[in-house]
């Protein structure tokens, strides 16, 4: 039976493996873990890993550490050509060719140029370069929202027209994501508590249920609708704080917009 990644679901083709021995998910989810959300455990029995081995899948045969374990990684990477090093999620490549392609994912570049070898530039130095280069050359723009909460690399976010950019903002995916499953998908987020007595405060907090502490900060006389209140707590959750999780997709890109909302 094919092994597969526990977190996509994918075939296993490279893995990665920490000091606890578990290779169950696949260098590419393993990468978006420690390098867009920070998290170093193990996906498996949750113990944290300072630093992760990568290499090809091969089941029983697949290359472990050796006998020194992780403590020798460092040296043998520094030596030279054994072992290449990915400083940005401490990951540690025995094949450069892969590391090359797990590099594309973190780096700031153009989705678009990267695959086009006419393209004069792919990686930029920050995100403002990188946002320029899409405006000025592809026409082409991301949600600032989606940016913040959309927890995937960067290389990977929608792309939008100007057109689509601010009915995305406005109404939210459904006008113009349809056939686009991650622009769809939903997220949590928070209004940020600088934005607490500005006028775009107001047209959030008008359409959708914020927690008891912006409120409290909000100055704006607020009308929630009913459908974005706390759910009441059933039984099993009785005794619990109220869920203010349930916020409204379309709503949570107002910021991102506020002009562009009627």
């Amino acid at each position: 039976m094919e092994e597969c990644c526990a977190i996509c679901a994918e075939p296993l083709e490279w893995v990665a493996m920490g000091p606890c021995g578990h290779r169950d998910a696949c260098s590419k989810c393993t990468t978006r873990l420690r390098f867009v959300l920070k998290d170093t455990k193990c996906c498996f029995c949750k113990q944290d890993c300072p630093c992760v081995f990568v290499t090809k899948s091969l089941g029983d045969y697949t290359a472990t550490p050796g006998e020194e374990g992780f403590a020798s990684l460092s040296s043998r990477a520094q030596a030279g050509g054994e072992l290449h090093f990915h400083e940005p999620t401490g990951a540690y490549f025995d094949d450069i060719s892969h590391l090359r392609e797990i590099e594309k994912t973190t780096n700031l570049v153009c989705s678009l140029c990267v695959e086009d070898p006419t393209a004069k530039k792919s990686r930029f130095p920050n995100l403002g370069a990188l946002k320029g280069h899409l405006r000025n050359v592809h026409k082409s723009h991301m949600c600032d929202i989606c940016l913040e909460g959309r927890k995937v690399f960067v290389s990977e976010q929608v792309l939008y027209t100007k057109a689509e950019l601010d009915k995305h903002c406005s109404v939210g995916g459904a006008a113009v994501d349809q056939s686009n499953d991650l622009g769809m998908s939903g997220f949590k987020t928070e209004t940020p508590p600088s934005l607490a007595e500005t006028p775009e405060c107001f047209r959030v907090c008008s359409a959708r249920a914020l927690k008891p502490s912006h409120r409290m900060a909000c100055k704006h006389p607020l009308s929630f609708p009913s459908h974005l209140l706390p759910i009441k707590p059933d039984s099993s959750t009785a005794g619990a704080p109220p869920d203010y999780s349930h916020t409204c997709f379309s709503t949570l890109h107002a910021l991102s917009n506020p002009k562009g909302i009627p």
